[in-house]
């Protein structure tokens, strides 16, 4: 028994059944029945995409796509894996074409190339040979039609089928879009667990307000430790900002009777939070970690992350966290990364910017490094960067007025 396969959106999809009929009843081989034969006439052969958790198939876009595409490459990867249990892997048309692929978008295989030329409201998906063509008039219908295909997709025992004969055109209603613009200050402080506050964390919350800051990374956070009088620091922090909302991870989670770990501090509410520890050339070196916050900043979420590098493992520990962010949201990385040659941030963090860099740089300690940084996603304009010496940490405060721009979907 085959049944459709809907995920993400629920889609009813007429098809057009094409039957091919004879003047004469086909012969009849031993034991066979005229319905048999028709039965098996009928039955399309079947394109097998995965089976028994494997797949010949890799998805294939045109160099050079934007937003839109990766948005719809992830969906299309993240929703076969949920079906089938495979990863299917994705690249650009630069790549020499195989044999098994998935066209999604304008590519320069010879099969995205489609007569008459797509409307601009129009999706196409079809068969061709072993290969499966995605198709849309414009940009903004990508999404749509990648749920369109996944919708159409079949089990069959193991299998994720396609008939090798599918093909569908049809038109859709583009969405309309709204350009959302948000004008906001975040921060990146270093309160040395406090000491140099005199563990005076009402001090400490007033370096916060006095930054005008909306969202601010700490590192070196003590929680209940013996040095900082067994006091819970975030809640203090939360109570003398009157910001409600903050999330903590400890990357020494037994330390002095407490634990010792970054933390993110927020005027907006926060949706959903996770971390990840770092890795680390050997034993010996102090566990790091990154931790992620979905905040909600007027409607928009937005990914806010902080972390304290080790400089021993630092290329290890920055190539896992660009790894970690969806870059579904705009994305900013805060943190004390204890490193500052800025082309290894530039080489890892593809088209990013960044706070802390040659051309303007910062200087963030009292010793006169430039270890504390921001990183942002392309969405995020860093429009003023620049420090200030509280005095109530070896690590100045760094702070950057920001503008955040997104397309949302009305």
């Amino acid at each position: 028994m085959k049944k459709v396969l809907c995920i993400f959106l629920f889609l009813t999809l007429a098809l057009t059944a094409f039957s091919a009929c004879t003047a004469n009843p086909p012969d009849l081989q031993n034991g066979e029945t005229e319905s048999d034969t028709k039965e098996q006439a009928a039955a399309p052969s079947m394109l097998k995409i995965c089976e028994d958790g494997k797949s010949k198939y890799h998805i294939i876009c045109p160099a050079g796509g934007g937003s839109e595409m990766t948005e719809t490459l992830t969906v299309l990867q993240k929703a076969i894996k949920t079906a089938s249990g495979v990863t299917l892997p994705f690249s650009t048309d630069l790549t020499t074409a195989e044999e098994f692929e998935i066209l999604i978008g304008a590519t320069n295989r010879p099969e995205s190339t489609v007569t008459p030329a797509l409307a601009k409201n129009e999706i196409l998906i079809c068969a061709t040979g072993s290969k499966i063509v995605i198709l849309t008039g414009c940009d903004e219908l990508l999404k749509t039609a990648a749920n369109l295909f996944l919708s159409v997709l079949q089990t069959e025992d193991t299998a994720l089928t396609l008939p090798e004969a599918f093909s569908i055109r049809k038109e859709e209603t583009i969405p309309e879009k709204e350009e959302v613009v948000i004008n906001m200050r975040i921060a990146s402080y270093n309160i040395a667990n406090g000491r140099d506050a005199n563990y005076s964390f009402g001090e400490l919350a007033q370096d916060i307000l006095d930054s005008g800051a909306s969202i601010i990374g700490l590192q070196e956070v003590d929680q209940m430790t013996k040095r900082n009088g067994y006091r819970d620091t975030m809640k203090l922090l939360s109570q003398y900002t009157g910001w409600k909302y903050y999330v903590y991870v400890p990357t020494i989670p037994n330390y002095q009777g407490g634990q010792y770990g970054i933390a993110i501090l927020s005027k907006y509410p926060i949706l959903s939070s996770d971390y990840v520890y770092l890795p680390k050339k050997d034993d010996s070196e102090e566990q790091r970690a990154l931790l992620h916050a979905v905040i909600d900043v007027d409607s928009v979420e937005i990914d806010f992350y902080t972390t304290h590098c080790q400089q021993a493992s630092i290329l290890l520990q920055l190539n896992k966290i660009n790894d970690q962010l969806t870059k579904k949201n705009p994305y900013i990385i805060t943190g004390d990364f204890n490193y500052q040659k800025f082309e290894d941030f530039a080489n890892i963090f593809k088209n990013a910017s960044f706070a802390n860099r040659a051309d303007h740089k910062l200087i963030t300690t009292v010793n006169g490094q430039a270890f504390d940084n921001m990183i942002c996603s392309p969405s995020v304009k860093l429009d003023d960067s620049y420090v200030i010496n509280t005095k109530h940490s070896d690590h100045y405060l760094l702070v950057s007025d920001i503008t955040v721009t997104v397309i949302k979907e009305q």
